[in-house]
């Protein structure tokens, strides 16, 4: 009997992980956190990542929060439905048992840790959740404002993550065009690992550089008017977006692209994310930058002091030395 339940558990693990991204059930021969640590008594635990689960059972050794930046549903409905090639009913019904794995992991984690307030509510409950804002990487000092001479507009990001690869031909396809008949003198790079291996014919695009990998982000940050983050779909922290405002440049994104940062989109143009859906908005944007430098300017400054608020180690170190008396509690 045994034999029996622990090759349903493996079935059903497996098609878990393969249909939904996650599992109730974690692997076999998983550590045993007590024998590892034998005199180690935790006050509590931090899983760095969610699918970590599936790889160690660390229950029932000290309170639990669960760090999970890639929210797991927006994930399935953004890429993993597509991947799969999920029908409308195979979506519906292992989004549902990816609800039901989230709810059951949530009856024993003590809280989780989100990078989106909008998942709030939507993973295990409500009274066991937190929202810490995560540190963007890549951050640059003493980089120079003004409009000047940059002409350029950048995306930073990989072509073998799929959400840029299908982000950046959306914004070639629906707003390049628009923006260069108005504006021929930009230029737009897109920068990162995969890039400079694509196809001549998307080379043949007016002004578009595929650029690479590049080093100094420094320098490409000096010479840039404005990042580009164009995706739709993804999950986790928008650490792009975030890392051109700490850079002091603007930020054009998709709603996506913005997803979990505070304000409406408003508040957000004022602090330099520049939210567009589609090219008129995208265009609109633009001619507010590019026709008065004090603007830019402003707008710029205004970047560097929503991170610090934010996003800053100094906001990072407050909102954990808060929320540390709470778990211990």
């Amino acid at each position: 009997m045994h034999g029996v339940l622990r090759r349903l558990k493996f079935f059903f693990r497996h098609v878990m992980v393969w249909k939904t991204g996650f599992s109730i059930f974690p692997y076999d021969h998983t550590p045993d956190i007590a024998s590892v640590f034998p005199e180690v008594t935790f006050d509590f635990i931090v899983c760095r990542y969610f699918k970590v689960l599936l790889y160690v059972d660390i229950y029932g050794i000290a309170p639990v929060y669960v760090d999970i930046d890639d929210s797991p549903l927006v994930l399935f409905d953004t890429v993993v439905r597509h991947q799969r090639k999920l029908s409308r009913f195979g979506s519906f019904f292992w989004r549902m048992v990816l609800r039901f794995e989230l709810w059951w992991h949530s009856l024993h984690w003590s809280g989780i840790w989100l990078a989106d307030k909008n998942d709030i509510g939507r993973i295990g409950s409500p009274r066991k959740t937190v929202v810490l804002n995560n540190i963007p990487f890549n951050i640059f000092g003493d980089i120079a404002s003004g409009v000047s001479d940059r002409n350029i507009l950048c995306a930073i990001g990989g072509a073998y993550h799929q959400p840029n690869k299908q982000g950046v031909a959306k914004f070639l396809k629906e707003i390049w065009p628009a923006v260069h008949d108005r504006y021929p003198q930009l230029r737009f790079l897109i920068v990162g690992k995969g890039w400079d291996e694509v196809t001549s014919a998307q080379e043949e695009i007016p002004n578009v550089e595929y650029v690479g990998f590049v080093k100094d982000l420094k320098d490409l940050y000096s010479r840039c008017l404005a990042c580009i983050v164009p995706i739709d779909t993804g999950a986790g922290t928008c650490i792009k977006t975030l890392e051109a405002l700490a850079n002091g440049r603007v930020c054009f994104a998709t709603p996506f692209g913005a997803r979990g940062l505070p304000g409406n989109k408003e508040e957000l143009a004022r602090n330099g994310v520049m939210i567009y859906e589609n090219a008129s908005e995208f265009i609109d944007l633009l001619d507010g930058l590019m026709s008065s430098c004090l603007y830019l300017n402003e707008c710029e400054s205004a970047a560097k002091f929503f991170i610090e608020n934010h996003y800053s180690e100094d906001a990072f170190f407050s909102h954990v030395s808060e929320l540390l008396p709470q778990l211990k509690g």
